[in-house]
């Protein structure tokens, strides 16, 4: 029979390495060595064992310090196939941190961080407030912990009580052949514990549904469609568990006379037909006031007359986009007796 070998030369390992060096080494190996991922390649598993085991004796300090004064003789017994004294749960506890980040679950789910949903609402504003920034109101439901029981489920006065069936571990192990596998605990419903005298506000589920207003501020120049973020202020996950984030959709209403494209404003203004053949002077309205802008003689119906710095402001930059102003020759429908003589004339003249 071939003997073993080293530990330390199995994980690639010196001998004084420390607790996070092992998880790495173990790691590595198990990421390239996994039957999952070599299904056709027995060597593989093999070597996939012979890390397992490694890591079993080299992550647990009494056995680690066992191995290295006795080696294999002193650890026959307690290495990767022999668990047997503290059943499935033991080996989920040294194995379940390595091989719950490679293959998607964790190991001891009631060590794991568990987040909050996130949330998501509405924001109505003006074109106006979004040219000048703003702070709103926005309301909202969200999962809270319940008041009265802090979060627990039990009555206050009481405590839940440790699942007998899982162990408070939430899980369920039983091994298929050289795997084990995990499931969540039918008896408590992957809790870890059991609830005999429920909390009468929220009927034992810890947590209850809440209204909650929150002072929003928004930023000069944003868009429809903008997303601001509130974090933490989404649902609760349990006592001691992150909340998840709020995400704000900003809607901005329309304006009667402006467009907009980024920061950039359009306005469309129409001009009468003799200010375009004579030119001069006109006055528009932009989002920072009225402002004048020359028409020079013989503008003609589309004209695009760019204002610098005159559009909305840039929203994290500094500076504004411009405004663009489309100049429109109206042609009169309807003429005075006078008006239709003088363009009688003008006429004659090949204009």
């Amino acid at each position: 029979m071939m003997s073993k070998r080293c530990y330390y030369e199995v994980l690639g390992i010196p001998k004084d390495a420390n607790s996070e060096s092992i998880k790495r080494a173990y790691r590595k190996l198990a990421m390239r060595f996994h039957p999952d991922r070599n299904p056709d390649d027995p060597a593989a598993e093999d070597r996939f064992k012979e890390a397992s085991e490694a890591y079993g004796v080299l992550s647990d300090p009494e056995r680690r310090t066992t191995y290295d004064r006795f080696g294999h003789d002193g650890v026959n017994g307690h290495g990767f196939n022999g668990f047997s004294a503290g059943g499935f749960d033991d080996i989920f506890a040294h194995f379940g941190d390595i091989l719950g980040d490679l293959f998607g679950h964790g190991g001891h789910p009631g060590a794991s961080c568990r987040r909050g949903a996130n949330l998501h609402a509405e924001l109505e504003i003006s074109f106006e407030e979004a040219f000048g920034g703003t702070k709103k109101d926005v309301t909202f439901e969200r999962v809270d912990l319940c008041g009265g029981c802090e979060g627990t489920g039990a009555r206050p006065g009481s405590k839940p009580q440790r699942c007998g069936s899982c162990q408070g571990s939430g899980r369920i192990a039983r091994q298929q052949g050289f795997f084990l596998v995990q499931t969540t605990c039918p008896v408590c419903q992957g809790a870890g514990a059991i609830i005999k005298d429920r909390c009468p506000d929220c009927k034992g589920e810890g947590t209850h549904r809440v209204q909650r207003t929150l002072s929003i501020k928004v930023p000069a120049g944003v868009d429809d469609g903008t997303r601001l973020r509130a974090s933490g202020e989404g649902d609760v996950a349990g006592p001691g568990l992150p909340r998840g984030d709020l995400a704000i959709c900003v809607r901005v209403a329309p304006h009667p006379v402006f467009q907009r494209e980024g920061a950039d404003v359009f306005l469309h203004k129409e001009i009468p037909f003799s200010l375009a053949a004579l030119g001069g002077e006109l006055t528009v309205d932009t989002l920072h006031g009225a402002q004048s802008i020359d028409v020079p003689p013989g503008t003609r119906s589309g004209t695009v007359v760019r204002l610098r710095n005159r559009g909305m402001p840039r929203v994290n930059e500094l500076g504004y986009g411009d405004e663009l102003v489309t100049l429109d020759v109206v042609v009169p429908g309807e003429l005075t007796g006078e008006q239709a003589t003088l363009l009688a004339r003008l006429r004659e003249t090949g204009l």
